[in-house]
């Protein structure tokens, strides 16, 4: 059975490897094979690791800006914006804030609703999201803390 190389089939070129030995190496795709290649076409695609108060979180560049350009998120990995901060032995990305209020403003980024755990406070994760610059959750739920 033949089966084009990632590399083949990025490039357009129609080279297939008939090799059956070949086929297992290549069954199993590096992460690194494919990224390369998409950050040329798509740059926000790119994968950034964040370790906020010794929790690494994983995500993609385009989660960090799209929803709120202006953000201190946003603006760490812009090309005009600030520079990103130091990195640790995983070149994770260090942030010192809670992960513990966090969480829901990546979980947030990620899927546009802000999901609110019992155990976590609305107040601290409305705190985090004024500090990131994140307005629309500040703007869209400081209401609801009178009303608690």
């Amino acid at each position: 059975m033949e089966r084009a190389t990632i590399d083949s089939y990025i490039s357009g070129k129609s080279t297939h490897s008939p090799v059956k030995s070949e086929q297992s190496k290549n069954a199993k795709l590096d992460s690194s094979d494919v990224s390369v290649e998409s950050n040329k076409i798509f740059p926000s695609s790119k994968w950034v690791k964040l370790n906020v108060g010794g929790k690494v979180y994983v995500t993609t560049l385009c989660t960090l800006v799209s929803k709120e350009p202006d953000s201190m998120l946003a603006r760490m990995f812009s090309q005009d914006g600030m520079l990103p901060s130091e990195q640790d032995e995983q070149g994770a990305y260090l942030i010192d804030r809670s992960p513990h209020y966090f969480e829901p403003i990546i979980n947030y980024l990620r899927h546009g609703q802000l999901i609110v755990d019992a155990n976590v406070s609305l107040e601290g994760i409305l705190e985090e999201a004024r500090f990131f610059g994140q307005s629309t959750i500040y703007r869209s739920h400081a209401g609801t803390l009178s009303k608690l």
